[in-house]
């Protein structure tokens, strides 16, 4: 497990809700919000819930919050993101009674606040060339 070092816990705890207040151009509720990000911490807890700390690497949105903090679902499939990996982030925020989730059978409204990960894919490094003449 790693841990969050030097964020505040008021910081991280409010970071991705302000991100998403002022993203409001590109945050859509099918689709999330995306900025690109570099992964600071990370967390597992005994039920396979992971929270993420990504520092926010887009200049705009870090103006008013540097850090975004979500949870990846233990049943949510994805590939193992590394510390420090700069990619870009999917997130979405989770509104408690009014978002809601399939339980196989009905619509079931979640029970808590919170932001849930998505999806993160690896930003790729830049190619330069070299010319010789």
């Amino acid at each position: 497990m790693t841990r969050a070092r030097n964020i505040p816990a008021s910081q991280r705890l409010r970071s991705a809700h302000l991100i998403l207040q002022h993203m409001d151009v590109s945050t859509t509720k099918n689709l999330g919000t995306t900025v690109l990000a570099k992964l600071v911490a990370k967390e597992k807890d005994v039920l396979g819930y992971i929270t993420y700390v990504f520092e926010c690497l887009d200049v705009d949105v870090a103006k008013d919050s540097r850090y975004v903090m979500c949870t990846r679902y233990p049943n949510w499939n994805h590939r193992n993101i590394e510390l420090e990996e700069v990619g870009y982030l999917n997130f979405m925020e989770i509104k408690a009674g009014v978002d809601t989730w399939f339980d196989g059978n009905k619509m079931v409204p979640y029970a808590y606040n919170g932001v849930q990960f998505i999806k993160f894919i690896h930003k790729p490094r830049s190619k330069s060339y070299e010319y010789v003449m």
